[in-house]
């Protein structure tokens, strides 16, 4: 999904290819929050190579706020958006196009680009996402990773996010995180810090989202936050799953923000 235009009775959904192959959409659906779907696309509904599609969906998208899912011929959920209230005649943007977080309060680009920067001027709220899990010292020849955790309903697209060290060394993130899901991101060892090192979580606005202070780390353990969302040293590190706190654990030197 591209973009959404929920203010009028001439609501409608657009979608973009962002792969260079035409995509066979026969059988996808739109879902919104009722029980029957706003649309099934026809059998042999095509989409070309980097083009759009507009889907009309006439009077059904709320203007209080909709959740609006993608679903393809096998029912795997292809994507989703939740919005809130949205303001006559303007629409809720992914920018840049197809892979890009949303904006809301946007002028329509119906059948065109939505543009490739962010507007300056935006009342654009990031969905919250968090560190939970840490590995800064691998096995020689082992990557360190940092794992993210969605806790919201619907998937969070980070591109444009990134990660940052002590020194500001600076690590981007892309694509998406599931509703209630864990994915993790792997990088050469020796970007942070054995020794003690400070990650950041930071959207594309700039914001710091999160950040945490850790201490020494043994090799082969992790830093990871446990059921109370307290950060632990455990010996079993779960990249992209839940955590599972075991060993001689202790609290991790910290400072969470």
């Amino acid at each position: 999904m591209n973009e959404i235009y929920p203010p009028t009775t001439s609501d409608w959904v657009e979608l973009y290819n962002t792969s260079s192959a035409e995509i066979d959409l026969g059988d996808w659906k739109l879902l919104d929050t009722a029980t029957t779907p706003m649309k099934v696309l026809e059998g042999n509904k095509k989409i070309s190579p980097k083009g759009f599609l507009v889907i009309e969906v006439s009077s059904r998208l709320n203007k209080s706020g909709d959740t609006i899912k993608l679903i393809d011929k096998d029912g795997v959920e292809a994507d989703s958006y939740k919005y809130s209230t949205s303001s006559e005649n303007e629409s809720f943007d992914r920018i840049p196009d197809g892979s890009g977080s949303w904006f809301g309060n946007q002028n329509p680009t119906k059948e065109a680009s939505n543009g490739t920067s962010p507007p300056k001027d935006t009342k654009q709220s990031y969905p919250k996402v968090s560190l939970s899990e840490v590995f800064p010292n691998p096995e020689k020849g082992g990557d360190e990773w940092v794992e993210i955790y969605n806790p919201n309903s619907s998937s969070v697209n980070l591109e444009g996010w990134f990660f940052s060290d002590s020194a500001n060394h600076k690590k981007s993130l892309s694509g998406p995180v599931s509703p209630k899901s864990y994915r993790f991101f792997k990088f050469a060892s020796g970007w942070l810090n054995n020794s003690g090192d400070t990650l950041n979580l930071t959207n594309p606005t700039g914001k710091l989202v999160e950040k945490y202070s850790f201490g020494p780390m043994d090799k082969g353990l992790s830093f990871a936050k446990d059921a109370g969302n307290k950060w632990r040293v455990t010996t079993s590190p779960t990249p992209g799953k839940p955590n599972k706190i075991t060993g001689q654990v202790s609290n991790a030197m910290q400072e969470n923000s």
